[in-house]
């Protein structure tokens, strides 16, 4: 097998266990609201056109013109070598030409991180899972800004202005739904490939 059907092998992998997990109510959020995609571009001014993701889960609140927020997700199914800060760096570059406030970069592969990646993505509050061929699963820096963005909230809630308050609280409910989001889709991706490893 080539490292092209490799690496759509695992990508359809991550997709149908995402879709799947979606549809059964399980990532803190209504399925309805919520488009799970493969393959699909997101504009870039800088290259004035779209850049391809392997995947991207986005939530569209009830007549809404757009996402309020967005996963995008890359799937590297790597098995001679840790992953190293130039595939984070180049990743987190494609994010940032086409991310708004409420994007969120996740990096799923079946290898693990070199310690330059790990410091890399962690400083940029990116999502990090590991899954190996033996089976053993490295879920990282999924709780990275937590703390910050608990200051963050509490800071929002201290604001005397009515008006920006309820401003803030939307944001806020934002956060909470995204740290749901982000447990859930860890919690079902662990469960879901150890299944496989027991079936196979």
């Amino acid at each position: 097998m080539n490292t092209v059907s490799v690496g759509d092998k695992f990508e359809n992998l991550c997709f149908n266990l995402i879709s799947k997990v979606l549809h059964q109510q399980k990532l803190g959020v209504i399925p309805e609201q919520c488009k799970v995609f493969q393959k699909k571009g997101y504009y870039s001014k800088d290259r004035e056109k779209d850049i391809i993701f392997d995947l991207s889960i986005e939530v569209w609140p009830p007549s809404s013109e757009r996402f309020t927020l967005l996963y995008i997700i890359e799937c590297k199914d790597y098995s001679s070598k840790p992953i190293p800060v130039d595939d984070i760096e180049e990743f987190y570059a494609k994010i940032i030409q086409v991310s708004g406030v409420n994007t969120k970069a996740v990096f799923i592969t079946s290898n693990t991180f070199q310690s330059g990646a790990y410091t890399y993505a962690n400083s940029k509050g990116m999502m990090l899972i590991e899954v190996n061929a033996n089976l053993t699963y490295n879920i990282v820096l999924h709780k990275t800004n937590l703390f910050n963005e608990q200051k963050i909230e509490a800071n929002f809630l201290n604001d005397e202005t009515e008006e920006l308050l309820v401003v803030l609280k939307d944001q806020l409910a934002i956060k909470k739904a995204q740290r749901l989001i982000e447990k859930k889709i860890i919690q079902r991706f662990v469960l879901y490939v150890r299944e496989i490893g027991r079936a196979s």
